[in-house]
């Protein structure tokens, strides 16, 4: 299972925009296209994929962010859904407020409660390394810093 996680920063502005330019467009007689592509590629101000393991491993931290801030887990967007419903994959958006979640990014999860964490998150399935949700840890919360004031992170796997 080889997932692409990626990192799409943003104008806060812009964010309100995402769910529209998901959406499908038709066209007569041809395979209706979403112009979000485009619209990430005229809008992002820095794109950056997550490559030192799969994607699933930022799933996982997103998961344990939700786990350990009801707050952040109840936040509801609905692009979020858009996006998921018109492109599939796992969406979350990141704003300068969540800069709050920093401490929990920077206390590791133990590797003895590893296991436990696949089970409560219902991963599909326990043989996911620690290492990689270790380095997937790491990596969100250096992108979460890089945040500026005005700015949102879009992080999506897929």
């Amino acid at each position: 299972m080889s997932q692409l996680a990626s990192f799409t920063f943003l104008r806060s502005a812009d964010v309100a925009k995402l769910g529209v330019w998901s959406k499908p467009i038709s066209r007569f007689l041809r395979r209706a296209v979403s112009q979000y592509s485009r619209f990430l590629d005229e809008n992002a101000l820095r794109i950056l994929n997550f490559t030192e393991t799969d994607g699933i491993y930022v799933a996982f931290v997103m998961a344990a962010l939700e786990e350990a801030d009801p707050e952040f887990r109840d936040l509801v967007n609905p692009i979020i859904h858009t996006l998921a419903r018109h492109g599939g994959g796992a969406h979350w958006i990141l704003r300068t407020d969540e800069r709050r979640l920093l401490p929990v990014l920077h206390r590791p999860l133990p590797k003895a409660d590893w296991k436990e964490f696949l089970l409560k998150i219902e991963a599909p399935g326990t043989d996911f390394e620690w290492e990689s949700f270790d380095a997937a840890r790491e990596y969100v919360a250096e992108r979460l810093n890089e945040l500026r004031e005005g700015e949102a992170l879009l992080v999506s796997v897929g």
